[in-house]
């Protein structure tokens, strides 16, 4: 989104905004907030720090913002799941005394 939003406004990234853009998105995506859309807060911080303008051609992201936002909460969702019951897959083999919630599993 950083490139394509730098692209309309006719900013060519350098390698040293390319390794700022690879920098900030690692840490904002290990930062991120499990809120709806708070994509849109950390691509507008990388777009600061890159020096491209944060006007009207933002809407064009928050346009279809909310359907990707829905499928990586899904993708999130089916992951987190699918490790938990790993777990608790593991733990009962290993003999542990499993939790209350794993019974179903």
């Amino acid at each position: 989104a950083t490139s394509f939003l730098a692209g309309l406004h006719g900013v060519h990234f350098g390698l040293q905004q390319w390794m700022l853009v690879v920098a900030l998105a690692t840490l904002c995506s290990t930062g991120s907030a499990p809120v709806p859309s708070a994509s849109l807060v950390l691509l507008a911080t990388m777009l600061a720090a890159v020096g491209v303008p944060l006007d009207k051609t933002f809407g064009l992201i928050t346009a279809v913002d909310w359907m990707l936002d829905r499928l990586r909460t899904s993708v999130n969702v089916a992951g987190d799941s699918s490790v938990a019951a790993y777990v608790a897959l593991m733990a009962a083999k290993k003999g542990d005394e499993p939790c209350p919630a794993a019974s179903g599993v």
